[in-house]
C-alpha cells in the first residue's frame, strides 16, 4: 500500500540469556590486571553465586580481597555480608547508586557487546555463551583493563589487612 509504513510480522521464538558474573582485579602494588568471568546460561546471578566466585577469587589470587560492586540487589545480600564477615579478609565497597560510570567493570562489558559482539546473531544458548567468552577474552588484555580503571577517576587506595585464612 502506498504511504504506509510496511509492518513485518516476525514470531520471536524466546529470549536468550546467559549471565556473566565477572570481576575486574588490581594487584595490590597495582602491576598486575586482570579480567576473571562466569557464566550462567538461562538464569541471573543468585547471592550463592557471588560467594562461590569471590571464593574461587580469593584461593586464585591469594591475597585478601577488596571489592567495589553496584546495587545489584544480590550485592547487598545479608548472605554475602555474612560470608565476608566469617572470612574476615573480603571487604565491600559499594558505588553511589546509579553510577555506572564509576564502575570498571562497565567499560570492560561495553567493550565485549559493541566490539566484539555488535551485529553478530545467535540462535542457541551454547552460541551465545560462546560469544559471551569471546568478547571476555577480548576485554582482557592489559592495556584495555588498565584504561578501563582509569577511565572511572576514582582513586585507588587501600591498605589490605595480611591474609588471615583459606576457607
Amino acid at each position: 500500500m502506498a504511504g504506509h509504513t510496511p509492518v513485518i510480522r516476525h514470531r520471536l521464538r524466546h529470549r536468550l540469556k546467559v549471565t556473566v558474573l565477572g570481576a575486574l582485579t588490581l594487584s595490590p602494588n597495582r602491576r598486575r590486571c586482570g579480567l576473571y568471568a562466569e557464566f550462567l546460561p538461562g538464569r541471573s546471578v543468585t547471592a550463592e553465586d557471588l560467594i562461590r566466585h569471590l571464593g574461587r577469587l580469593r584461593r586464585v589470587l591469594g591475597t585478601p580481597l577488596v571489592v567495589v560492586l553496584d546495587n545489584l540487589q544480590q550485592h547487598k545480600s545479608k548472605k554475602l555480608r555474612t560470608w565476608c564477615k566469617q572470612v574476615g579478609d573480603v571487604n565491600l565497597e559499594p558505588l553511589p547508586p546509579y553510577a555506572p560510570e564509576l564502575n570498571p567493570i562497565e567499560p570492560a562489558w561495553s567493550h565485549g557487546k559493541y566490539v566484539t559482539a555488535a551485529g553478530r546473531v545467535v540462535d542457541t544458548a551454547a552460541e551465545l555463551t560462546s560469544l559471551a567468552q569471546e568478547a571476555i577474552t577480548a576485554a582482557s588484555e592489559e592495556r584495555l583493563l588498565r584504561g578501563f580503571i582509569r577511565s572511572t577517576g576514582l582513586p585507588i587506595q587501600f591498605d589490605l589487612p595480611t591474609r588471615k585464612n583459606l576457607s
